[in-house]
């Protein structure tokens, strides 16, 4: 699925549904979602967090987790510069 976006706006066959389920069985999990990059992944996990979250960041982390950071509206984002 490389290079179609972010999984809840691309098209999904029967084929990754399939491959989520049988994730989900063998984690013992009540669902899996995969992502199409570690991009989407970090920006869809950073985004959905809340008031109750916080976010404790790294200069050196990768630009995709900063940037989702941007985005997400947890009660406090720390960063650590070296």
């Amino acid at each position: 699925m490389a290079g179609v976006g972010a999984t809840l706006f691309a098209a999904r066959s029967q084929v990754h549904k399939d491959l989520e389920r049988s994730l989900s069985q063998f984690l013992q999990t009540d669902d899996t979602l995969l992502y199409s990059s570690c991009f989407d992944a970090n920006a869809g996990c950073l985004k959905r967090s809340g008031e109750e979250d916080a976010i404790i960041s790294d200069e050196l982390n990768h630009a995709s987790i900063i940037d989702a950071s941007a985005f997400a509206k947890p009660s406090a984002i720390a960063s650590h510069t070296t």
